[in-house]
């Protein structure tokens, strides 16, 4: 019994592994499971197209390349790839291969493009499409360049490197201002919007203006043809108030020379002050006695003139 189990394990497991190597044949190998069709393309240069390459037709597999060999002519060197193509996938006669580049790796397939020139019928088997060409690849553009840089002198290059970096220092200044430049534009835009909005409100008003303008352009234009004796008269106004200037500008300089004398006689006059208030209250004091006297002298009068009268003679010794 445990054997009969055994060998019915490795029945099981022995058919698993021929349909996984059939599956891994079938997609490794690009062995056609079903019905395809043999056409030949001529290539000028492959360009590192290998067998079993995808065969696309609008970005969609529909085949592989079988094989490959060369055509040896007089002059010429030629490539005839033969490809497999899908039974149900049309192909016509009009038809371009072109060579592109599937990955970074440098894989390539070849992708077959309807022109819509010449013959478009479908293309029986077998047929040789010659219209065939390799499209240029970023990896013949680095083989290009090759002797360009081998021949670069890395002085040459270290002092270019600092010269774009001393550029892209420069620069950033340059692209920060942009920026708020930028940034201060996208704030003032609502604000323009606004005042767009407020001259197409106005626009009325502004065509008004713009006709009173054009009724009155003979008074414009005579305005204008004054405004030269303005000018003239305005460059004179400054002339004079320019000499008004000057002379206010001497005042002060001779003021500034008396600064000293007008100084100290800004420190006399509290003194001369004080000497003319004590003089006003002596004045105030002396002013009784002074009235004392002139009553008494305007008495001692007014008896003489009574004793002139009398006719008294005054002996006067």
């Amino acid at each position: 019994m445990e054997r009969k189990k055994n060998v019915i394990y490795l029945v099981v497991v022995t058919a698993l592994s021929v349909a996984a190597f059939v599956y891994m044949f079938v997609k490794v190998g690009k062995i056609g499971v079903g019905e395809y069709k043999t056409y030949y393309i001529v290539f000028d240069n492959t360009k590192g197209l290998a067998e079993k390459s995808d065969v696309r037709l609008g970005g969609l597999k529909v085949g592989y390349v079988d094989k490959m060999r060369i055509l040896l002519d007089k002059k010429d060197i030629k490539i005839e790839a033969e490809i497999k193509v899908k039974n149900d996938v049309p192909i016509r006669k009009d038809f371009e291969a072109q060579i592109r580049m599937k990955s970074l790796l440098g894989e390539k397939y070849v992708e077959l493009i309807p022109t819509g020139e010449g013959d478009l019928e479908e293309a029986p088997e077998g047929f040789r499409i010659t219209r065939a060409k390799t499209l240029f690849e970023p990896d013949e553009l680095i083989l290009s360049l090759k002797p360009f840089i081998d021949a670069l002198d890395p002085n040459v290059v270290k002092e270019m490197t600092g010269t774009i970096t001393d550029l892209v220092r420069t620069t950033e200044p340059l692209i920060k201002n942009t920026a708020d430049m930028v940034k201060n534009l996208n704030e003032i835009t609502p604000e323009l919007k606004a005042i767009t909005k407020e001259l197409y409100e106005y626009s009325d008003e502004i065509a008004k203006l713009i006709d009173v303008f054009s009724k009155n352009s003979e008074s414009i234009s005579i305005a204008l043809s004054e405004l030269p004796n303005l000018i003239n008269n305005m460059n004179f106004l400054i002339s004079n108030v320019s000499g008004t200037l000057k002379d206010g500008n001497m005042f002060i300089s001779t003021m500034v020379n008396y600064q000293d004398s007008i100084t100290y006689t800004t420190v006399l006059l509290p003194e001369v002050l004080e000497g003319v208030i004590k003089i006003s209250n002596f004045a105030n004091n002396m002013l009784p006695e002074f009235q004392k006297l002139v009553t008494q002298t305007s008495i001692t009068l007014e008896k003489l003139q009574q004793v002139l009268e009398k006719g008294v003679k005054v002996r006067v010794f």
